[in-house]
């Protein structure tokens, strides 16, 4: 860190390090932030550009730049993550930070959203993020936190992000999880806040033994006239409920806006079904009102395992 060379080990032993093995990034001059060897080449990742070095084998240079320069450097190297057959990280150049990239191929590619970076804009300095990788049931994601502020989760799957967080007397921390491995059959986190090493799975309905609030708004719409919502539905699955105890009815919120989200509505609640109440279509609300700019909230803090598929609604 803070230099432009790196050192290399003896071919084929780890162990043996001679002080003259050493390289420098050349091709550029700002210093090595981070650095990550994924297959077989070396991530030169700098403060603005990151250079990509390849095994030349040579026996005194054995590694050497390849053409291609991103012109992306690195902000905090903790977010530098391999994961989905290319590396991610959270980049920073001489024009300014706070986008998400990733290789494809030799080219960097923009994965973070506007909006997405409009969030991050307001948590000021992004030199103290960290990241980590997983995959779980078919879907990559890279997880970045921005310690005090939120931690975000993209879905190479789906190509959509979403936040996490862990709620503590009421109040949205970030996510526990500070790191990850799989090991054991088992995704392994160890706590950001002491340490601790928990099991991290979709099995799990709580988030180390508090609540898990999950919740999902839509985009804002609205038409040359006022719109009269005669009803609104959620579509997913039903009669998921529990034997006993919370969760035997589960429910879900509903909250809608008519203003663009200045202000919100009371939360309105309906039953998914309790367990074997299959018939259920789904959750529905009527006579919402009328109003210019709408959105909706779903919402749900039951421990059962919520899938939304989609949602419709009745508007004249």
């Amino acid at each position: 860190y803070n230099t432009r060379g790196f050192q290399f080990s003896a071919s084929f032993n780890g162990t043996n390090w001679d002080a003259l093995d050493l390289q420098q990034k050349s091709q550029t001059s700002d210093n090595i932030r981070a650095m990550i060897v994924d297959r077989r080449i070396v991530y030169l990742l700098g403060s603005k550009t990151t250079e990509m070095w390849g095994n030349t084998g040579d026996a005194l240079e054995p590694f050497a730049p390849m053409q291609e320069l991103i012109q992306h450097g690195i902000g905090s190297p903790w977010t530098a993550v391999p994961i989905n057959n290319t590396i991610a990280w959270l980049g920073e150049n001489e024009h300014g930070a706070g986008q998400a990239w990733m290789i494809q191929g030799y080219s960097p590619v923009r994965f973070s959203t506007n909006g997405v970076e409009s969030q991050w804009a307001t948590y000021g300095s992004l030199r103290d993020a960290y990241a980590h990788g997983y995959q779980e049931q078919g879907h990559s994601f890279y997880q970045v936190t921005f310690p005090n502020k939120a931690t975000w989760v993209y879905d190479f799957a789906t190509q959509m992000w979403h936040r996490r967080m862990r709620l503590v007397l009421g109040e949205e921390e970030p996510h526990l999880a500070r790191n990850h491995a799989y090991i054991f059959d088992k995704h392994l986190v160890g706590s950001r806040v002491d340490g601790t090493v928990y099991e991290q799975s979709l099995s799990y309905f709580d988030d180390a033994g508090s609540m898990v609030r999950r919740y999902r708004r839509s985009p804002h719409f609205a038409g040359p006239h006022p719109l009269n919502v005669a009803r609104f539905r959620l579509l997913c699955e039903t009669g998921i409920g529990l034997t006993s105890g919370q969760g035997s009815n589960p429910l879900v919120t509903l909250r809608y806006t008519v203003d663009g989200g200045k202000t919100w509505s009371d939360g309105l609640t309906d039953s998914v079904g309790a367990l074997g109440d299959y018939d259920k279509v789904g959750a529905e609300w009527n006579r919402l009102g009328q109003g210019g700019r709408w959105g909706f909230e779903i919402s749900s803090t039951d421990p059962v395992d919520d899938v939304w598929v989609s949602a419709e609604m009745d508007v004249s």
